[in-house]
């Protein structure tokens, strides 16, 4: 009962209190009014309508993967506009797409704009989009092949297989577990180094990794041959061996074949022995068995030279008093090698071409006026000093034995004498000694030697005081073992007859003088050999005057200071050419013209031949 009342109390005042409102409107609102002339108003109120002023979006930037979405917000102010309606776009729909209620979906990669506007006043926000490609990550990498076998320094190409097929990343990386067997490029080129076994592993961008196993075998295959010499030289009857330079050394297969181009000249057995048989040139060639591969040595078979005494006698070359049937212009010598050599002259009405001989077979060919060389070898390098007409220029050629053509070597003008006063003499090293004298502008003569070594650099040594008109010169020159160099030198002293004085000399010093009665009316008065640091010494000298008024002299040997041998005495005789023997057997040549001109070869002081024509200064002993 009592909440009744409340109630209805409630109701009332309610009541009374909307009566005052109504009427607290003041004078001019009463209703009714002063408007429309005392009528009254009954109609109802239409309340004012908020217009939007502004509309944002709760990002202004979005990120997205294809194929994911994300909601938008729009937030339209004032919060209580009367038309809160928005509509919804976006710029690249490829991209990504918006509906009705801000949601955006991704597409594809690229980049769009959404943008909010509001339905009251066009206002508009925007939110910047960036799609992403969807990333597919790489489940596994296969390799082809899975295992390979090489030699050293072959190669073979990996290549790696990355799943899925749309994987976003398929790049890969390759790398060997041990370089110093296989290596690996970044393009899986996989090259052997040496023998053993690796793994070659490749990785794909998120680490997912396989591997391909190699086998490095040495490689034993043989890939090509050579011969131990390219040019041989085998004497008459003798045996020299070639042997076969394998690429690689330890090639599994070293069967190789042998050939001779000529058997009559010389024949090859199945090991490389080569067998001189006739003096000649032939080509032995070896041929693998694998790959076929050849390799050919050129072999000169030189006559086979029997030790004795060589001389040239009339052009010919003769050993122990036989005569060999060899034409020989011009003298033999000897080199420290113990290869003897020789010049052939063959003359036509146009020039002379000379031919020189190395153990009986033809060496070197070339064409050039020539009247008297002496030739001599030392080295590997042939010489020969060419006098001019009056022998005033002193000429040595060089002879390059791969070409065999001639150069000077030294050329010397104004009175240097090179024909019967020179010598010429060559050491094991190549170097070339040259013997013979200067005449300067004033007339003086000085005694010189001029040495040419292997380089061809060309020093002189004065050995005299080159302060006499008298004629000074080397006689000759000799070189022992241990490349001493001694010579006879006339120094221009004369004794009271009118003998000259000769002194020896050892490396460009004076040692002492061997004698005063030197007979310089000869051109070649002397001559001399070594044997270790002995000197013997071939000496014409002055004897007297017989009773024809006529001057006699006699050929005498000195060992050192001492007289060894006296040979032959007599109207003029001339002392020629000394040899020793490394036994100490000493041979002499020389000549006599006492009534009817005789020639003599002595051993040890004993006539051993008489040859019957001028020996030409050619006396050689080959042991």
């Amino acid at each position: 009962m009592g909440k009744t009342i409340s109630k209805v109390v409630s109701a009332i005042a309610v009541a009374v209190l909307s009566s005052a409102i109504i009427f607290s409107c003041g004078p001019e609102e009463q209703p009714g009014g002063n408007n429309g002339g005392g009528g009254n108003n009954d109609g109802p109120v239409t309340p004012s309508t908020i217009a939007v002023t502004e509309v944002s979006l709760n990002k202004s930037t979005l990120s997205l993967e294809e194929g994911g979405s994300e909601s938008l917000v729009a937030t339209v102010s004032p919060s209580n506009a009367t038309n809160k309606a928005v509509n919804w776009k976006s710029s690249a729909t490829g991209v990504a797409t918006v509906d009705g209620n801000g949601k955006v979906t991704a597409v594809k990669a690229g980049s769009a704009t959404i943008t909010v506007t509001t339905s009251d006043g066009s206002k508009t926000a925007t939110c910047e989009v960036k799609v992403s490609a969807k990333i597919i990550p790489v489940t596994s990498v296969s390799v082809t092949p899975e295992m390979a076998v090489i030699f050293e320094g072959e190669t073979v190409t990996l290549s790696a297989t990355v799943s899925p097929e749309n994987a976003s990343d398929k790049s890969v990386t390759w790398e060997s577990r041990s370089p110093r067997i296989a290596t690996v490029d970044n393009k899986g080129v996989v090259t052997g180094i040496m023998d053993g076994i690796t793994y070659i592993d490749v990785k794909a961008g998120n680490g997912v990794t396989t591997s391909c196993l190699i086998h490095v075998n040495k490689d034993l295959r043989l890939k090509g041959i050579t011969l131990s010499k390219s040019v041989l030289e085998v004497t008459m009857g003798k045996t020299e061996k070639l042997s076969v330079v394998f690429n690689p050394a330890d090639a599994e297969n070293k069967n190789v074949s042998w050939e001779s181009s000529d058997n009559a000249i010389a024949t090859v057995s199945s090991k490389g022995e080569v067998l001189g048989l006739d003096v000649g040139e032939v080509n032995i060639t070896a041929t693998s068995e694998e790959g076929g591969f050849k390799a050919t040595c050129k072999v000169k078979v030189l006559a086979a030279l029997q030790p004795g005494v060589y001389w040239v006698q009339d052009r010919q070359l003769y050993r122990d008093n036989t005569d060999l049937n060899t034409p020989v212009a011009f003298g033999v010598s000897i080199d420290p090698a113990g290869d003897m050599y020789y010049c052939s002259l063959h003359r036509t009405n146009v020039s002379n071409t000379f031919h020189i001989f190395r153990n009986g077979v033809p060496y070197l060919k070339f064409d050039e006026e020539c009247s008297w060389p002496y030739s001599t070898a030392g080295g590997g390098y042939y010489f020969i000093p060419s006098p001019n007409a009056d022998h005033s220029v002193l000429r040595t050629w060089k002879i390059n034995p791969k070409t065999g053509s001639a150069k000077d070597i030294l050329v010397y003008s104004g009175q240097a004498h090179s024909f019967w006063h020179n010598d010429i003499a060559a050491d094991s090293k190549g170097n070339l000694y040259i013997a013979g004298y200067i005449k300067n502008s004033d007339g003086y003569y000085t005694a010189t030697l001029w040495k040419i070594d292997s380089n061809d650099n060309v020093t002189k040594t004065s050995l005299s005081s080159g302060t006499t008109k008298n004629e000074e010169s080397v006689y000759a020159v000799a070189v022992n073992q241990n490349g001493d160099v001694f010579c006879l030198v006339w120094d221009g002293e004369y004794g009271s007859d009118g003998s000259c004085y000769l002194y020896l000399y050892k490396n460009g010093k004076k040692q002492y003088l061997v004698t005063s009665k030197c007979d310089r009316s000869n051109s070649k008065c002397c001559d001399l050999a070594v044997l270790g640091n002995d000197v013997y010494i071939l000496v014409n000298e002055f004897d007297g005057i017989n009773v024809s008024n006529e001057i006699t002299t006699k050929d005498r040997v000195y060992k050192n200071k001492n007289v060894l041998y006296d040979l032959k005495q007599g109207v003029g005789v001339c002392s020629m050419d000394i040899a020793v023997t490394s036994k100490g057997d000493v041979y002499c040549s020389g000549f006599q013209k006492d009534g009817k001109t005789k020639y003599y070869i002595w051993k040890n002081g004993k006539v051993l031949y008489t040859p019957n024509s001028i020996t030409n200064n050619s006396l050689v002993i080959l042991e």
